[in-house]
Parts: structure tokens; sequence; C-alpha cells
């Protein structure tokens, strides 16, 4: 139902992974639309470019974590995902996560 309800007011979940600048940026504009954003990176430090107050009210959830493993996806509730990005630094890693997303859990974007 939350989903449904999401979709008719516009409002995505997205899932990123990676947290570098740009990744980042991206998750805090996404947010700041009313977006619920859920970032995916190995490092724990790369969570220290996010606002904090985003983080707080839970419109951004870091999570440790790497995008090409399943458990980690579902921790970052990719069956729920409305959008996947893949936006580490390594393009080998970016063009698993994505076809992981899309043929395993059916990501639409």
């Amino acid at each position: 139902m939350l989903r449904f309800d999401q979709r008719e007011s516009g409002v995505k979940r997205m899932v990123i992974m990676g947290c570098d600048g740009l990744a980042s940026s991206i998750a805090t504009s996404l947010s700041e639309q009313g977006h619920m954003v859920h970032i995916l990176d190995l490092n724990s430090e790369a969570f220290d470019r996010l606002p904090r107050g985003k983080i707080e009210d839970h419109h951004i959830v870091p999570i440790i974590g790497d995008g090409t493993r399943q458990q980690d996806l579902r921790r970052a509730s990719i069956e729920e995902a409305d959008v996947f990005m893949a936006l580490s630094e390594v393009d080998a890693r970016n063009a698993l996560a994505v076809q992981m997303a899309r043929h395993l859990y059916e990501v639409p974007t």
C-alpha cells in the first residue's frame, strides 16, 4: 500500500550505489524533491558528504554495503525501489549492479 501511495504522490524510492561527490549531490537533490533515497557504499566515511538533517529525518538512508551483493541490495530495500543508480568509481561494478537490479529485482528504472 505504501508503494502505491508514493507513486500516486510522485514520491519514488531510490537506491544509489556509491557515495562519492556526484552520488551524494544527486542523493541530496532527490531527497530535497521529497524522494526516499537509500545509498550504499563500502566506506562509511563516504557518508560524511551527506546532509545530517536528511539522514536524521530518514529521507536519506546510508547503508554500508556493496551494490553487487544480493544481501546488501536487499538491506537497501531494492525490492521496493522505483529507481536504481550505480554511481561507483568502477564501471564493471556499476554494470553488474545495474544488471542485478534490472533482472533479479525488476527495478523499473
